[in-house]
């Protein structure tokens, strides 16, 4: 199964490796106040998805079928 990382400003990507992760949430530091892309997210098709955002929430949902 594939996952799928979606930084602050890019397109997602493929298949990253894990050391992209901390410079994906490092990401999230800049531009504090800005209103747009306001999170960085991780999924792992088809099943779930966990995400941050500014604010230092973290949101992890479940897909069902």
């Amino acid at each position: 199964m594939a996952f799928h990382i979606t930084p602050r400003y890019g397109a997602m990507e493929s298949n990253s490796p894990t050391s992209s992760l901390p410079v994906m949430l490092r990401e999230l530091e800049d531009r504090p106040d800005g209103m747009e892309h306001r999170n960085v997210a991780v999924s792992h098709e088809p099943k779930s998805c966990i995400s941050v955002s500014l604010g230092g929430y973290v949101v992890f949902e479940h897909f069902e079928k």
